[in-house]
């Protein structure tokens, strides 16, 4: 019996993935030379923050200035369309709602934004972060970076509107006054790790001594909720 000749990138079969692989080529190279976007530009700093300290600074710069100052640092994939009116769109909104490089102009309201989504994890975006890992903030970042926005100024409300599945922001005390609360409750210990945790509706600090032992303390009211130590704290 006689058999089909195999096709071939010449048979009719393939003339429209041909066509179709060249549209798609021509239309990515046409769009490169597109001018109807906006231009991807870093204004002058008129004025910045004066951050309470180098690591709210740093936290900040990594995780904030891309999309919210005038010291953006393009990569070499904003410059390619059409990723490049994603990226362009991100950065002049950003700024628009709150510029580090315009604070004597922001601050305010636009601050108080940023702390209540930075609190509640949804700052940095997750689709910043997939391209820049070194942006995903741990529960203490989170803490320091609040912490500083306050003390800049920036008003973090009492509380907020919590739905069902989150507990969207509540002021939660100070990494200081938590180690404290902890360091008391057990009586001594040097403490080597301070980090913001949420389970369920509940916000708390987990404070870790350097023998393993760990206190939580509510992260709304400063008191003790439990601990894991070694031995228990005998009274005097």
């Amino acid at each position: 019996m006689a058999t089909s000749p195999a096709p071939t990138p010449n048979t009719p079969r393939f003339a429209w993935l041909r066509w179709l692989g060249g549209g798609v080529i021509a239309f990515i190279v046409l769009i490169q030379f597109s001018i109807f976007w906006l231009p991807q530009t870093n204004p002058p700093v008129l004025s910045g923050p004066t951050w309470p300290n180098a690591e709210a600074e740093a936290i900040a710069r990594k995780a904030c200035y891309d999309c919210h100052s005038n010291e953006t640092v393009w990569p070499f994939y904003s410059k390619i369309a059409p990723i490049s009116w994603l990226v362009t769109r991100d950065v002049v909104e950003g700024r628009q709602k709150l510029n580090f490089s315009e604070w004597q102009q922001d601050g305010g309201e636009e601050g108080s934004d940023l702390a209540k989504m930075v609190a509640n994890g949804k700052m940095p975006m997750p689709i910043y972060t997939i391209t820049h890992p070194e942006a995903r903030l741990t529960g203490h970042e989170r803490v320091v970076l609040v912490e500083a926005l306050t003390k800049l100024g920036v008003t973090v409300p009492t509380s907020s509107v919590a739905t069902t599945k989150t507990m969207v922001v509540t002021q939660t005390i100070t990494s200081e006054l938590a180690a404290t609360a902890a360091r008391n409750y057990r009586g001594s210990g040097e403490i080597t790790l301070v980090e913001l945790k949420r389970k369920g509706e509940h916000l708390f600090f987990a404070v870790r001594f350097t023998d393993g032992a760990e206190v939580f303390v509510n992260g709304l009211t400063g008191q003790v909720a439990y601990a894991r130590l070694q031995s228990r704290p005998q009274n005097n």
